[in-house]
C-alpha cells in the first residue's frame, strides 16, 4: 500500500511540474506575413495554434497549425494550401470529443462574381485529416468574407459569427448554424446594408434560448458609430439591439457571470482630452439588459500618441479561483504607420470586483508585440498566440508568429539556459535608447514608486518620485551614455535594467 501510494504522490507531482511548464517561442514560418487565429488545449497538454501566413509577393494563403509541447517546443507543424481558390483563411479550431474542428472562409473567382464560401475541416488528434467539407453561402449574396468573429461548439452544433461584404464597402455580421457534418442547418444576416459591422464575440443565453453578440458598428442609421450588443433568439432572429454603453467600441470579449450578467472586455475610445489617448482596455461587468453593474478602464500615457487595445480576438477569461485575467496590447501606435516604438503585452489579474491584483508587461522593448489570442487552462496557466515584429520595422509586413504560455501569476517559471527568452516585469520604461524624455510604468497594484539613475560606477545621479502609475520623466540633463535604472517601493515592486542615453 505504501509503495502505490508513493507512486501516486510522484505522479501527480510529475504532471503538475510537467502542466506547469512556461515558454516562449517564435518562428518565422514559411511566409512572411503572419495572422494568428486560435488556440486549443489537446488532452496530452500540446498546444495547437492556429495561423495563417501570407506571402505578400505572389498572395498565396498558407493555414498552419504548429503543434506545441508544454515546454514551448514545435513539435509538428501542419499547413493546409487551397490553389483552387482566391484564398482560404481558417480561423477557429475546437475539439469536441478528441476530434478537431478548424473552421474558415474562402472566396472563388467565378465568371462575373466572387464566389464566397464557409470550410470546416474535420482532423484527428494527430492532425491527419478526416474531412474537408465546403459550405455554401451564396444565398447571402456577399462578394466576401472577414475573419473577425466567433465559432462555439453548443451541445449538438456550432453556431459561427462572421462578416461579408455586399460588393460594396457595407459590412454584415451573420450567424450560421452548422452540424458536426458540416451541414448548414440555418444562416441569417442582420442586412443593414447602410452600415458597416464587424462582429467580435457572442454569448450563448440560458438553455441556449438565444445569443448575445457584440459588433462594432459605423454609421448605424439613428445610433452613429460604436459598440453594440444585438439579441438573438435561438432561431438566429433578431429580437432587438443596443448601442454599448461607456464608449465600448471593438476587440469585444463576452465571459458569462451568470443567468443574467457577464463581463465584457474591450477596447475604450473617447477623444475627450488631448491629453487622454483616445484607445484604452477597458471592462465592464453588465447585466443582459445592458445595465453596467462595474466598469474599469486602463489608461496609457497622458499626451502620447500610442494607445492600448484589447487582446484582438479573445482577451478575457477565468482562473480556477473565480478571478479574471486581461489581456491587451500597449503602447500601439494608433496611426496606421509603422510602429517606430517597443510595445508591449499586458497582462492583468483581477477580482470579480475588477480590484485589480497585479499587472504584467511582457516584452523585451525590441519590437511590436501583439496578443491576438489569450486563454487560461485547467492548471491556471496563460496561454498566448501572438505576432511580432521589429520595430522600428526592417520590412512592414514582415511578422512572426509568436506562442507564449506563463504561470498564473503571469510569470515565467522555466527559462532555459541560452535560450533566447522575454521579460515579464512589474515596470517598464521606453524608449530605449532615449533622448530627452522617457515613459516609466509600473504595476497598478502599487499606489507609487521611486525611479533611480546610477551611472556605471554605481553613482545615483538622478531621483524622481512616480505619483502614479504611468508618468513621462525629463532626462534632458543627463550625458550621452549608459546608466542603471531601479523602479521601487517599499510594497515590493523591483525591477532594474539598463539605459542608453543618446
Amino acid at each position: 500500500m505504501k509503495n502505490k501510494l508513493l507512486f501516486l504522490l510522484i505522479l501527480l507531482l510529475s504532471d503538475t511540474s510537467f502542466c506547469q511548464s512556461t515558454f516562449f517561442t517564435k518562428t518565422q514560418g514559411t511566409n512572411i506575413f503572419n495572422l494568428p487565429h486560435d488556440l486549443v488545449v489537446k488532452p496530452d497538454n500540446n498546444i495547437l495554434f492556429l495561423n495563417n501566413s501570407i506571402d505578400v509577393n505572389s498572395d498565396i494563403y498558407d493555414n498552419n497549425i504548429f503543434e506545441v509541447s508544454p515546454e514551448g517546443e514545435i513539435l509538428n507543424t501542419v499547413t493546409f494550401t487551397d490553389t483552387t481558390s482566391k484564398w482560404v483563411e481558417y480561423t477557429h479550431i475546437i475539439d469536441v470529443d478528441d476530434t478537431l474542428y478548424v473552421f474558415g472562409w474562402g472566396q472563388k473567382n467565378l465568371p462575373g462574381i466572387d464566389y464566397p464560401f464557409l470550410i470546416m475541416l474535420k482532423l484527428d488528434m494527430q492532425l491527419d485529416l478526416i474531412d474537408n467539407v465546403e459550405i455554401n453561402i451564396d444565398t447571402l449574396n456577399y462578394a466576401n468574407g472577414l475573419s473577425n468573429g466567433q465559432a462555439k461548439y453548443l451541445g449538438e452544433s456550432f453556431i459561427y459569427l462572421s462578416s461579408s461584404r455586399n460588393g460594396g464597402t457595407n459590412k454584415n455580421c451573420f450567424l450560421a448554424e452548422i452540424t458536426k457534418n458540416g451541414e448548414m442547418v440555418k444562416i441569417v444576416s442582420d442586412d443593414e446594408s447602410t452600415c458597416t459591422q464587424i462582429p467580435y464575440d457572442f454569448l450563448p443565453k440560458e438553455n441556449e434560448e438565444g445569443y448575445y453578440v457584440f459588433t462594432w458598428n459605423n454609421n448605424m442609421p439613428g445610433y452613429g458609430m460604436g459598440g453594440f450588443m444585438y439579441d438573438y433568439d435561438r432561431v438566429l432572429n433578431i429580437n432587438s439591439f443596443s448601442l454599448l454603453p461607456n464608449d465600448f467600441w471593438f476587440y469585444f470579449t463576452a465571459l458569462p457571470v451568470d443567468n443574467s450578467s457577464f463581463y465584457l472586455s474591450g477596447t475604450w475610445m473617447q477623444y475627450s482630452s488631448p491629453d487622454i489617448p483616445p484607445y484604452r482596455t477597458g471592462i465592464m461587468k453588465m447585466k443582459t439588459d445592458g445595465t453596467v453593474l462595474d466598469e474599469k478602464l486602463f489608461y496609457s500615457i497622458p499626451g502620447a500618441d500610442t494607445a492600448d487595445n484589447t487582446a484582438y480576438r479573445n482577451s478575457l477569461d477565468y482562473l480556477s479561483d473565480g478571478n479574471l485575467i486581461l489581456c491587451s496590447n500597449h503602447n500601439i501606435t494608433i496611426q496606421i504607420i509603422p510602429q517606430l516604438v517597443p510595445s508591449y503585452i499586458r497582462l492583468i489579474k483581477l477580482t470579480p470586483e475588477l480590484d485589480v491584483v497585479w499587472e504584467r508587461f511582457i516584452g523585451n522593448g525590441d519590437g511590436k508585440y501583439d496578443a491576438y489570442v489569450m486563454k487560461t487552462t485547467p492548471y491556471d496557466e496563460i496561454i498566448i498566440l501572438g505576432a511580432w515584429s521589429p520595430a522600428p520595422p526592417t520590412n512592414w509586413d514582415y511578422t512572426e508568429p509568436m506562442f507564449i504560455k506563463t504561470n498564473g501569476e503571469g510569470l515565467f517559471t522555466s527559462i532555459p539556459e541560452g535560450k533566447a527568452w522575454i521579460k515579464s516585469s512589474d515596470a517598464i520604461l521606453y524608449p530605449n535608447p532615449a533622448n530627452d524624455q522617457i515613459a516609466v510604468e509600473f504595476s497598478m497594484a502599487y499606489p507609487s514608486a521611486e525611479f533611480q539613475l546610477a551611472d556605471i560606477s554605481g553613482k545615483t545621479v538622478f531621483n524622481n518620485h512616480l505619483s502614479t502609475n504611468r508618468q513621462t520623466v525629463d532626462i534632458s540633463a543627463l550625458q550621452a551614455g549608459t546608466y542603471l535604472y531601479r523602479i521601487f517601493n517599499s510594497k515590493g515592486l523591483e525591477e532594474t535594467g539598463k539605459l542608453v542615453v543618446k
